[in-house]
């Protein structure tokens, strides 16, 4: 049985941790820490305000961890290149609980010191190897149990748990959803994710965004409309989508995402956050002529305000992109550009499902990109690297274990390839799609236990 996820399940008609607060943090003695701000901020070292909070994040290694956030739930910023972090005086009080999270590594909590000291965080890596969890096959003890059991004695450590695609599976006090007859609360989250947790399993919330039919027809204002009859625009598959220049439909998504960190989990996953494709695109309108600034503007202004709301939670956020976006420079027409969202997310999540790949479309292979499952993931996540010059800790693509009809289903050889080309590139964390929530367990190494 295939997801209702256009974007997991079928091909594309585009041609072109853990959360551990293990406290690993130290004051830096006055001596050290004017040499750590020699040439990289003045004014602080030994004789820093006590009302100004500040330091640096490293690697366990010793180097500097660039972009990584660092947040008293009220206030938040980013580390410089030299992992540096400040809060202006009076911004965050002494004494405060902090939490500092980097991609790729666990995140840490720590105090902020009453001293004026500025302190250093060291932080240690980790991969997230998750998979995913359809809520709509099987939702029974047994299942959970079984995802519990493939984490317990594999490397998998992650699961990646529908929230919201057709319906909103959860009790939410959103009314928007409640109007729109979406609320179908099969999932109890409290109860799943603490099981989950209790046994270090990092759990990912799933959320589709614009492809939202019952909004649509709710409120057809917010809706992408036919230019042709004044009606709802539908893809190929008869869906309507909401339109992403409104920003009412930002404001729905995001309180959504805000609901499900605040019941527990460590991370929430926009997807179908693009503007729409697969239909008749010359009868959509969208308001206003729309270029390809105005639907990058509109999915990057989506995704920064909901982390500037998430981090503040403690939450990290993520991104499913379309995987054509590791080998092109352009926004594909739906506002997906890979290399400006980066800033905006934690973890970006190209679907390079060999099996989407059109005959021909990867410069490499000698044949259907689904009979190549390890070229096709080692050629699209090479390009995909190298637009964010060698960052690898920002990437956790998707992989496939499933078949589409007219090719071969993979099991377990083509899985544990494509997650051995993404070690080849660099890449440390995936995420395995069986919308049946099956999966080829021996493609997995053993739990070292390393989580």
């Amino acid at each position: 049985m295939q997801s209702d996820s256009q974007e997991h399940s079928t091909p594309i008609s585009i041609r072109p941790e853990m959360t551990r607060f293990s406290g690993r943090f130290r004051v830096l003695l006055p001596a050290i820490a004017a040499g750590w701000l020699t040439g990289s901020r003045v004014g602080l070292a030994a004789e820093t305000s006590s009302q100004e909070i500040a330091g640096t994040v490293r690697s366990e290694d010793g180097e500097p961890i660039a972009n990584a956030w660092v947040t008293d739930g009220e206030n938040y910023t980013f580390t410089d290149d030299q992992g540096n972090f400040s809060f202006g005086s009076g911004k965050v009080l002494p004494g405060s609980s902090l939490t500092v999270s980097g991609s790729g590594y666990h995140q840490e909590r720590f105090e902020a010191p009453a001293n004026g000291n500025p302190v250093e965080i060291v932080m240690d890596d980790f991969s997230v190897r998750g998979i995913y969890f359809n809520p709509l096959i099987s939702n029974t003890p047994e299942i959970i149990a079984s995802f519990i059991q493939i984490a317990q004695t594999t490397e998998v450590n992650a699961v990646v748990i529908d929230i919201k695609e057709k319906a909103v599976y959860f009790d939410t006090g959103n009314t928007l959803f409640h109007e729109a007859n979406m609320v179908l609360p099969i999932l109890d989250l409290p109860t799943l994710l603490t099981q989950f947790h209790e046994s270090d399993i990092y759990c990912i919330a799933r959320l589709v965004v614009f492809k939202d039919s019952a909004i649509a027809e709710l409120h057809p204002e917010y809706a992408v409309r036919d230019a042709y009859t004044g009606g709802l625009w539908r893809d190929q598959n008869g869906s309507a989508w909401v339109n992403p220049l409104h920003e009412e439909m930002w404001e729905a998504n995001i309180a959504l995402a805000e609901e499900a960190i605040r019941l527990g989990f460590d991370e929430v996953q926009y997807d179908y956050i693009r503007f729409p494709t697969d239909g008749d695109m010359t009868r959509a309108d969208f308001g206003k002529p729309v270029g390809e600034d105005d639907r990058e503007a509109a999915i990057e202004g989506f995704l920064q305000r909901s982390r500037d709301r998430i981090i503040l939670l403690g939450g990290r956020q993520s991104a499913d992109i379309f995987g054509y976006t590791t080998v092109v420079d352009n926004d594909l027409g739906i506002g997906q550009n890979l290399d400006e969202l980066a800033p905006s997310v934690d973890y970006l999540s190209p679907m390079i499902y060999p099996s989407h790949w059109p005959d021909g479309s990867l410069w490499g292979i000698p044949g259907h990109p689904n009979d190549y499952p390890y070229l096709t993931v080692q050629i699209s996540m090479s390009s995909a690297v190298a637009q964010l010059q060698g960052n690898t800790r920002k990437f956790r693509p998707w992989l496939q274990d499933f078949g589409l009809p007219g090719m071969y289903t993979y099991g377990a050889p083509e899985v544990a390839a494509q997650i051995q080309a993404l070690r080849d590139v660099g890449i440390n964390s995936w995420l395995i799609w069986s919308p049946a929530n099956y999966y080829h367990i021996s493609a997995f190494a053993p739990d070292d236990g390393g989580r």
